[in-house]
């Protein structure tokens, strides 16, 4: 194989644009190229530095998405943003670029514009999946603000710590094995309340219900006891039996 003839390695060079300082690790190697110029050697891919604009309705490039421009040896080009550069550009950045088959393309941004108001946005491509290969991924904010269509999350185990915790749901559906809470004061507030149990027991030291309308209990057997006093108040008392009526105690008082 004769390597003379091998493939160079692809060289990067950062050239001046619109009066931005150059900055070239090689430059007596790889002399800047002219503005808009191609290099001479397809091998080598040019830097450029400039500010973002905003493109004009005629230039928008609908395959770019961004409505962004760069200047560009006089012309203005449509600016596409590179897969790798993440944090999106807004007019006014500094940002490298290079010019492929006619198309600019952000590679860096270097100095966001002093735009009030102006949030720094991160954007990934559809369908991005993020990996861990091992240890764990943390994440730390004063604030973090989740909005999405459709959550799902899938572990082997969940843990959530907070002092105060407020959730809003219009609808809910859960399916739970087992559910165990322990709770220092519950406070439940609704216009229906249903629940559906093969067996359902209850235990408190003092139990108080209170009902402003009807209060109905239906089953088949009724067991009430009581250790000391079990006492019915009423201004009407109505005690009716299909077959029988029973009154067993050591006294038994009526009127």
């Amino acid at each position: 194989m004769n390597t003379s003839q091998a493939k160079r390695p692809a060289h990067l060079r950062l050239a001046p644009v619109d009066g931005v300082t150059e900055r070239s690790s090689d430059t007596a190697a790889h002399p800047p190229a002219q503005k808009g110029a191609a290099s001479a050697d397809s091998s080598e891919v040019a830097l450029y530095a400039g500010f973002v604009g905003a493109a004009a309705p005629m230039l928008r490039d609908r395959s770019s998405g961004s409505g962004l421009s760069l200047r560009h040896a006089g012309s203005e080009l449509p600016a596409h943003t590179a897969a790798s550069c993440l944090l999106q550009a807004a007019p006014g950045d500094l940002v490298t670029y290079s010019v492929l088959d006619g198309r600019a393309y952000v590679l860096h941004v270097l100095r966001r514009a002093e735009t009030e108001g102006a949030r720094p946005e991160i954007r990934l491509p559809a369908d991005t999946l993020m990996t861990v290969a091992s240890g764990e991924l943390s994440v730390r904010a004063d604030r973090v603000g989740v909005q999405a269509d459709d959550l799902t999350v899938s572990t082997q185990r969940v843990e959530f710590r907070a002092r105060e915790a407020q959730s809003v749901v219009e609808r809910a559906f859960s399916v739970i094995g087992q559910l165990d809470a322990v709770w220092t004061g519950v406070k439940l507030a609704g216009t229906l309340w249903r629940s559906v149990f093969d067996r359902h027991e209850s235990h408190a030291q003092n139990h108080q219900r209170s009902s402003t309308g009807s209060d109905h209990v239906q089953a088949a057997v009724v067991d009430v006891q009581a250790e000391q006093l079990a006492c019915t108040r009423a201004e009407n008392v109505a005690v009716d039996a299909r077959t029988l009526v029973k009154l067993r105690g050591g006294q038994v008082h009526i009127g």
